[in-house]
């Protein structure tokens, strides 16, 4: 075709050789993994911007701003996915452009994330520009790589394209984006302060089973930034009687996910040791014995598994 060599052999096959019953069956395997991939993307890109970036502007938000802000940055995800439609139309290898994209993007993420685990000397400016950097060169490659038309199928050797666009691979210029990455995060992370071992503890892979307190960079940052005092507690429209509410507002309410979050200010508490336990709870990797067992065998037979299936159908 025009927009390139297209491999139609899966689409035959549902289409013309299996059973009407299977095909209906493989449909909707397709739409709930479709469904499924969707809704975790919007839920943790909603999330990331509500908590990481929001937070940064509005250190004070309540948690009903934060909801209202969560929901607005998932409307907005999904109005950018509909004007992307008519991109992804041109594109001939739907599989071949989605691992493409990874290969632009995750690279620098990996990079950061492996020096963050096995190197103590990362920190924050070093993982920051690892990462921009690392988003620039793949976005740059991305936008030029799709700025040519696709070839015909069959013209390849008419390919006019600069060579580290038609030579270079997608997965190669993935290996090279993560050490390009890498090299950034390792040399600005040199030239800047390094983070306490304090802060450290349990969070890297040789120290993970360490028992030694750790203090959170954020509780340090409280310390030097207090919070405003606290104010009288006003009166929240939003904690009246939500059966008495006017429609207009139970569906606004509602739109936004907060209809049931009303009288939070009679909630309870978390005191300093409770909410030390709670922490201590939710950051321990401890397991028993049968059950680190039982994982371990586990992750064995599903990589063998995966591995075979790849090996014998590619």
């Amino acid at each position: 075709s025009l927009s390139g060599c297209t491999n139609i052999a899966f689409p035959t096959l549902v289409l013309e050789l299996m059973p009407a019953g299977l095909r209906g069956v493989m449909l909707a395997v397709m739409m709930s993994a479709l469904i499924s991939s969707l809704t975790s993307i919007f839920n943790s890109s909603s999330t990331i911007f509500t908590m990481d970036i929001w937070r940064k502007f509005r250190s004070h938000a309540s948690e009903v701003e934060l909801m209202i802000v969560g929901r607005l940055c998932v409307i907005v995800l999904v109005a950018v996915g509909i004007a992307w439609i008519p991109i992804v139309q041109n594109i001939s290898e739907l599989f071949h452009y989605i691992q493409a994209i990874t290969s632009f993007l995750a690279p620098p993420v990996c990079a950061v994330y492996m020096l963050a685990m096995f190197w103590k000397r990362t920190n924050e400016p070093g993982a920051f520009w690892g990462l921009m950097v690392g988003l620039v060169v793949g976005l740059v490659r991305f936008v030029w790589e799709y700025a040519y038309s696709p070839l015909p199928c069959g013209e390849e050797d008419k390919d006019e394209r600069p060579d580290i666009i038609a030579k270079v691979h997608y997965l190669h210029f993935g290996i090279l984006l993560w050490g390009i990455s890498m090299i950034v995060t390792i040399c600005v992370s040199l030239v800047t302060e390094p983070i306490d071992d304090i802060h450290l503890q349990r969070l890297l892979f040789w120290n993970r089973f360490s028992t030694s307190k750790r203090i959170d960079l954020s509780e340090v940052e409280d310390e030097k930034n207090p919070p405003p005092p606290v104010e009288e507690k006003k009166h929240n429209p939003l904690a009246d009687d939500y059966d008495t509410l006017p429609w207009y507002k139970k569906m606004c309410q509602w739109i936004c996910g907060i209809e049931k979050m009303t009288g939070q200010g009679d909630e309870h508490e978390i005191s300093d040791a409770e909410m030390r336990a709670l922490e201590e709870k939710q950051t321990s990797i401890h397991e028993d014995t049968w059950v680190r067992r039982a994982l371990n065998v586990n992750a064995v037979v599903l990589m063998t598994l995966a591995i075979f299936l790849w090996g014998f159908f590619a």
